[in-house]
């Protein structure tokens, strides 16, 4: 992401952004509207995941360490954000670890109320471990929501 458009996102932001207290379904689609103008680096390798049942996407820049993981949780209040929303923020953050991303889908509130957000992120862990991960190399990421979660995940694990 360039600076402009860095400065274009955050001056989104600035005015209001996505409302997050409207009904979910308005709160979510104007959540993924900000997301999607947010550009994806064309060298980003992006693939659908399913991390133990949990869906996702698995980003990986080129050079990154197979062996390295960067588990993301997106951010949205609970009710919104996703994987694919993420995906450009999730490769980088990647990238700049060496690190393959996997970011999951977990489930949004209202329907699915807490603490199915936290058991997604356990699921998803234990998948990264079962598949051969290292705890060691492992590390949890997020923002708002998905930090919480993250936190309240790592306590868990």
């Amino acid at each position: 992401m360039s600076a402009e458009e860095l400065k274009a996102l955050i001056g989104m932001m600035g005015e209001g952004g996505p409302d997050l207290a409207a009904p979910p379904a308005q709160a979510r689609a104007e959540f993924e509207g900000l997301l999607s103008t947010v550009p994806v680096a064309p060298d980003l390798k992006i693939e659908t995941a399913n991390a133990g049942g949990v869906p996702g996407l698995s980003i990986a820049a080129p050079g990154v360490r197979q062996n390295r993981v960067l588990l993301y949780l997106h951010g949205g209040g609970y009710i919104a954000g996703s994987a694919n929303g993420y995906r450009s923020l999730v490769g980088e953050l990647g990238r700049a670890a060496k690190a393959r991303a996997v970011a999951i889908d977990y489930r949004l509130a209202p329907e699915h109320p807490f603490p199915a957000a936290v058991d997604d992120a356990v699921t998803a862990y234990r998948w990264l471990l079962d598949g051969g991960a290292p705890a060691k190399s492992i590390v949890l990421a997020g923002d708002s929501a998905g930090g919480n979660i993250s936190a309240v995940m790592a306590q868990l694990a």
